[in-house]
């Protein structure tokens, strides 16, 4: 993929042949460009867009206003952006923000899953059982306890 700025489209070069079709034209001066999966991220001066094979959309940022703020995605503003990379350990972009001088991260996966597994199941009076988190995508857990007799209870922040 190649992000065709001075065109405002994205294009698609297949090396074997040196085939160039184009992708999508619903961007406007698009700077980088990455492939996730069955997505395209287009990086724009003040935005993120995705493609999703049919449409594109505006997925972080704002498409006519700069500035800094931390936030919900489409809430979030941004400077200059230029360039981004992504991370799929925790399948994340970041975004070099030159108009403010900081790297954001972006992640890009924001379903919250909470679950844990304990090393005994069976446990008796002043026993040790260790709970170790499978938990995604979240800031803070707090996880309470009971005895059987009672439910257990999850806090997610």
């Amino acid at each position: 993929m190649v992000a065709d700025r001075n065109n405002r489209c994205i294009r698609r070069i297949k090396l074997s042949t040196g085939d160039v079709t184009t992708v999508t034209k619903d961007v406007n001066f698009p700077y980088d460009v990455i492939g996730i999966d069955d997505k395209i991220y287009i990086l724009e001066p003040t935005c993120i867009k995705v493609f999703d094979g049919s449409k594109v959309s505006v997925f972080a940022g704002s498409t006519s206003t700069s500035g800094y703020k931390d936030g919900a995605l489409k809430d979030a503003l941004f400077g200059q952006m230029f360039h981004f990379d992504y991370n799929p350990n925790d399948e994340c972009l970041y975004v070099a923000d030159y108009g403010n001088n900081v790297i954001r991260r972006i992640p890009l996966n924001l379903e919250v899953s909470s679950d844990f597994y304990a090393n005994k199941t069976s446990a008796i009076v002043n026993q040790t059982v260790v709970l170790t988190s499978t938990s995604k995508n979240f800031q803070s857990l707090t996880w309470e306890i009971y005895p059987r007799v009672t439910p257990s209870k999850l806090v997610l922040h």
